[in-house]
C-alpha cells in the first residue's frame, strides 16, 4: 500500500514540476499563458524548452490590472 501511495505522490510532483512554468505564468497573469503552456506541455521534456518556457512565465509581459 506504501508503494501505491508513494508513487502517486511521486507522480502529483513530477507533473507538478512539468508544469510549473505553465503554474507561474498562471499565477503572473501572464498575457502569453496559453502558448507557454502549449510550449510546456508538448515541448517541455525536452529540457531547453521547458527552460524557455519558466523564463518566458517570469517574463514582465503581465496584465497591468492585476492588484498585488
Amino acid at each position: 500500500m506504501f508503494e501505491i501511495v508513494f508513487g502517486l505522490a511521486a507522480l502529483v510532483f513530477v507533473v507538478f514540476i512539468y508544469l510549473l512554468p505553465t503554474y507561474v505564468a498562471s499565477r503572473r497573469q501572464h498575457k502569453n499563458l496559453i502558448p507557454i503552456f502549449i510550449i510546456n506541455l508538448f515541448l517541455g521534456a525536452t529540457g531547453i524548452a521547458w527552460v524557455i518556457s519558466l523564463a518566458w512565465a517570469f517574463s514582465s509581459n503581465v496584465r497591468e490590472d492585476i492588484l498585488t
